[in-house]
């Protein structure tokens, strides 16, 4: 049963460098559909549907490998997979998250340290710049209740 899921895998493999990732997530498609515990399979499956911008799939997928993996490093490579989709959906909360995940995993990894570092730092922006919108809303609301009250 390893051995059809594992060509199906390579042809995967050939089609995601050639930057085929439709035929590649069909091909670890029917790798699962034979071996569906493969992490290997569902790991690159959620490669290539990010590269296809399916970031909820592709989350998706990378949860299962997560959980499923007996293997620390696949399971730090996908929390750091997952955390640069979130980077691209734009879900920093959710990015720092799964860095972290990643480096509890792999505490030498310093791709994830880095973008862990990135991605606090791209919120501690967003904060600093919603909070004077914040300020201003509050001054509004202030202003507001001084003039309902006698």
């Amino acid at each position: 049963m390893a051995q059809p899921a594992n060509n199906y895998i390579q042809k995967g493999n050939e089609a995601y460098r050639k930057g085929d990732f439709n035929s590649a997530i069909e091909a670890y498609k029917n790798a699962l559909r034979k071996d569906p515990a493969n992490t290997t399979a569902r790991f690159n499956l959620a490669n290539a549907q990010q590269k296809q911008n399916e970031i909820k799939e592709a989350n998706k997928n990378y949860d299962e490998v997560i959980e499923k993996a007996s293997v620390n490093s696949i399971k730090a490579e996908s929390n750091y997979n997952k955390g640069l989709a979130h980077l691209k959906g734009k879900d920093l909360v959710q990015a720092i998250a799964s860095f972290k995940a990643s480096l509890k995993e792999d505490p030498n990894d310093d791709d994830a340290r880095e973008n862990l570092q990135k991605a606090l730092n791209e919120l501690k922006k967003q904060q600093q710049q919603n909070k004077p919108q914040n300020n201003q809303q509050q001054k509004q609301q202030d202003q507001k209740k001084q003039k309902q009250q006698p």
